[in-house]
């Protein structure tokens, strides 16, 4: 393992890396994947875009900490040098008629905002009701996963995101304590058939699983997310819940990781006032 990493990092070091000193530099370019709100209309004009990262430390983002790189990187993240903002101006008539309704009404901004919600699964308990974990509007949909409550602890040995089947039998999510259509979802057998045809159809991905980088059955072993789209639900307000079967009660500390993604707008008005609006 030590010899495949030098053999990276040494590769790395020749094609983009550069001595100076005792340090080494590389020089890299951060392309964001969606627009502004992940809305393609552009940013109006006289306003001001702030952007911030979450950063991991560099243990975890560098294969060694060894070498020529100093050993006071460690326990923080690298430093970042000579950052400038390179952006791109666009206009055209349909914009500029677009944006001039700011003088009669607010322009909109939608998107799809994202709460996660972390929930401790009790122990030597096979029969497990997680009631009430969530309360007021109903979101557009909902994923779950289980992971040991260390690998969230920001360790170094294990993955965040290693989401498993961990001896489940049965998994429900209701609403108001109701199951939600499609719930309660048995795993025979533990075969993860279902969760990953309900994790491709809330995703609108179930049509074509092996085009491109699409999540694989064999993958989805290690990303095992429950997911569910509320259409036609009987309230659009209430309390989401969880209940687990499990063929064996879990003896260490594991977490019920749940996400749920929200339609969501900002308005600006022609005084730059903002106000945000969950639809």
């Amino acid at each position: 393992m030590a010899s495949s990493a030098g053999s990276t990092v040494a590769s790395r070091r020749k094609t983009y890396g550069r001595a100076s000193g005792t340090n080494r530099l590389y020089e890299f370019i951060f392309i964001p994947n969606n627009g502004f709100l992940n809305s393609n209309l552009p940013l109006m004009t006289d306003c001001q875009l702030k952007l911030s990262f979450d950063r991991v430390n560099a243990d975890v983002s560098l294969l060694e900490t060894g070498g020529n790189i100093t050993t006071d990187c460690r326990g923080k993240p690298l430093v970042l040098k000579d950052v400038v903002a390179i952006l791109e101006y666009t206009t055209s008539e349909e914009l500029n008629q677009h944006f001039m309704k700011i003088d009669h009404n607010p322009i909109p901004y939608y998107y799809q905002e994202c709460d996660v919600t972390l929930k401790s699964i009790p122990q030597e308990e096979s029969i497990i009701r997680l009631d009430n974990i969530k309360g007021g509007n109903t979101p557009e949909c909902l994923f779950a996963g289980i992971i040991p409550s260390s690998a969230l602890d920001g360790s170094t040995d294990l993955s965040s995101t290693a989401f498993d089947h961990h001896n489940v039998t049965e998994f429900t999510v209701t609403l108001n304590g109701n199951p939600v259509n499609g719930y309660p979802m048995e795993m025979k057998s533990g075969s993860p058939m279902m969760p990953y045809y309900q994790f491709m159809d809330v995703t609108s991905r179930y049509m074509n699983p092996v085009c491109g980088d699409g999540l694989k059955m064999a993958h989805f072993l290690h990303s095992w997310i429950y997911a569910h789209k509320f259409e036609a639900e009987e309230s659009s307000q209430g309390w989401l819940g969880f209940n687990l079967k499990l063929s064996e009660p879990f003896t260490t500390p594991h977490t019920l990781v749940i996400w749920c993604v929200n339609d969501c707008a900002i308005t600006i008005d022609k005084f730059h006032q903002i106000e945000k609006i969950v639809l």
